[in-house]
C-alpha cells in the first residue's frame, strides 16, 4: 500500500509545482532533479561532512540522509537557474510577439510545466524506490523490536516491492555494489543471531584481529553485551563507544574492508570456509592436558603409580599455552603463567628454639634446658621419570608450512629457532621437536 500512496503523492505534488512553475522553469528543474538522482551515490561523502554541520550526529541518519541532502542541493541550485532561464525566454517572446500570443504562452507554459512535473514525479518515483531498493535490504535485516519510524516505513516499503512486483523493476535500476549486499548478510546474520559472534573469533583471518584489545575489552562489557543480545537499536550499537572505537580504526576497517564475505557469510551459517578449510593447521589452538597426560601414558606403558600421581600433579599447575596458525604463515604461542619445577622442592621452615629466663634456669637447673634440635628431614627427591614438556620456550612467534602432508613448524627455542613438526588429526594437533610431544586442542 506504501508504495502506491508514494507514487500518487510524487504525482500530485510534482504535478502541481510544475504548473505554478510553468514549462521553462519545471523543464530546468526537473532536469536538475534527474541529474542530482544519478549523482547522489557518487556525491553522498560530501553529504556526510556536510549533516553534522546541521545538528545531524546520528551515523546511520548520517549514512540514509547524506544522498537526500546531495539531491535536494543540486535541486535548489537548478531551481535558481530555471528563473534565470525563465527570464531570458519570457523576455524574448513577449518583446518579439504581440500580447494574444504572449497570453497565449503563459497559459501553454502552465499546461507544459504540469505535464513536466507529472513526468519528474514518475522519474523521482523510480529512482527513490532504486535506492529504498538496496537502503530497505539493508535495514530490513538490522531491525529489531524498537526501530524508528522512519526505518519502519521504509521496511515496510521495500517488502511492498516485493508484493506489488515493482522489486524486479527496482532491481534494474539498482546501481548498488555486490559488496554492499554481501556486508547488509553478514551484519544481519550477526544481528538476528547474536550467538554467532563466537565464530568471528575462530575465522581464520580474524584470529590474531580478535586478540586486539579493542575485542578484549568488548567481551567483558556486560553493558554492550546486553545491548546486542537483545537486539537492540542498531543507531544505539553503532553510536556505541565501543563500536565507534571499532569503525574510526583504520586498520581494523582496512582488515575487514578486504575480508571475503562470501566465504565469512558461509563460516558464519555452517562453522566451515570453503577458502580456508583445507588448511587443517589454522585456528586457534589451546593445550590440552588431559590428552597431553594420555599421550604420556601411551608412550610409557610401564610407570608406576607413585609417578602417575605425581604427573597428574604436575599436570593440573601448568598455565593455559595456546597456539594461533593465521592465514599468513605464523604461528603465535602465549603462555599464560610460570611451569612448576617438580625437582623444586621448598625447604621447610627451621623450627624456633624456645628461649629460657635466667632466673628460672639457675633455680631449676638443667630440667628446663631446651631439647636438643631434631636434625632436619631430608629433602625428598624428585620423583623420577616426571618432566614438564619444554613449554616456556615457545613463548613467541614462528612460521609453519606444509610439509610431506603434515606441518613444518619454526617455533621459538629461547633465543634460536627450532623445527617442529605437527600433525592435526580432526580437532586435535600433535606437536614434535625430537622426542617431545605437546598436544593442542582446537577451539571452536
Amino acid at each position: 500500500m506504501s508504495i502506491w500512496i508514494l507514487l500518487i503523492a510524487l504525482i500530485v505534488v510534482f504535478g502541481a509545482i510544475g504548473f505554478f512553475l510553468g514549462g521553462v522553469r519545471a523543464a530546468v528543474t526537473m532536469g536538475g532533479l534527474l541529474v542530482a538522482l544519478m549523482l547522489a551515490r557518487s556525491l553522498a561523502p560530501m553529504g556526510a561532512k556536510l549533516l553534522p554541520v546541521l545538528g545531524v550526529k546520528n551515523i546511520v541518519g548520517i549514512w540514509l540522509l547524506s544522498p537526500i541532502v546531495v539531491v535536494v542541493l543540486l535541486a535548489l541550485v537548478f531551481l535558481g537557474i530555471s528563473f534565470a532561464v525563465h527570464v531570458m525566454v519570457a523576455k524574448s517572446i513577449k518583446s518579439k510577439n504581440d500580447d494574444v500570443l504572449w497570453l497565449g504562452f503563459q497559459r501553454a507554459n502552465k499546461h507544459l510545466g504540469a505535464c513536466v512535473g507529472l513526468a519528474g514525479g514518475i522519474a523521482c518515483f523510480f529512482a527513490i524506490g532504486a535506492m529504498a531498493y538496496s537502503i530497505g535490504y539493508a535495514t530490513i535485516q538490522l531491525s529489531g523490536d524498537t526501530i524508528p519510524s522512519s526505518v519502519s516505513w521504509l521496511n515496510a516499503f521495500r517488502s511492498d516491492m516485493q508484493a506489488t512486483g515493482f522489486d524486479r523493476v527496482f532491481a534494474k535500476l539498482d546501481k548498488a555494489p555486490p559488496k554492499f549486499y554481501e556486508t547488509a548478510d553478514v551484519l544481519g546474520l550477526i544481528y538476528q543471531n547474536p550467538i554467532l559472534q563466537s565464530r568471528l573469533n575462530t575465522y581464520p583471518p580474524f584470529l590474531t584481529l580478535m586478540e586486539r584489545q579493542e575485542f578484549q575489552d568488548i567481551s567483558t562489557d556486560k553493558e554492550y553485551n546486553d545491548l546486542i543480545f537483545s537486539k537492540g537499536n542498531i543507531a544505539s550499537i553503532v553510536e556505541h563507544p565501543k563500536t565507534l572505537g571499532i569503525i574510526s580504526n583504520p586498520e581494523i576497517r582496512a582488515e575487514f574492508e578486504n575480508t571475503d564475505l562470501a566465504d565469512l557469510k558461509a563460516y558464519l551459517k555452517t562453522g566451515k570456509s570453503p577458502k580456508y578449510d583445507d588448511e587443517k593447521i589454522l585456528g586457534r589452538w589451546v593445550l590440552d592436558k588431559d590428552a597431553l597426560l594420555t599421550h604420556l601414558k601411551k608412550t610409557k606403558p610401564d610407570m608406576r603409580s607413585s609417578e602417575l600421581l605425581a604427573l597428574k600433579q604436575l599436570m593440573e599447575k601448568f598455565p593455559k599455552v595456546t597456539m594461533l596458525a593465521t592465514v599468513d604463515n605464523r604461528t603465535i604461542f602465549k603462555v599464560d603463567g610460570v611451569i612448576p619445577d617438580p625437582a623444586a622442592t621448598p625447604a621447610a621452615p627451621a623450627a624456633a628454639q624456645p628461649t629460657i629466663d635466667p632466673r628460672m634456669a639457675a633455680r631449676y637447673g638443667r630440667n628446663l634446658a631446651p631439647p636438643a634440635a631434631r636434625p632436619a628431614a631430608p629433602k625428598p627427591a624428585a620423583t623420577p621419570g616426571v618432566r614438564p614438556p619444554p613449554i616456556l620456550q615457545l613463548s613467541g612467534e614462528g612460521t609453519w608450512k606444509p610439509f610431506a602432508g603434515e606441518y613444518q613448524l619454526s617455533i621459538p627455542d629461547g633465543k634460536q629457532k627450532a623445527e617442529a613438526q605437527v600433525r592435526v588429526d580432526q580437532d586435535e594437533l600433535i606437536l614434535s621437536k625430537g622426542d617431545q610431544t605437546l598436544v593442542f586442542a582446537k577451539v571452536e
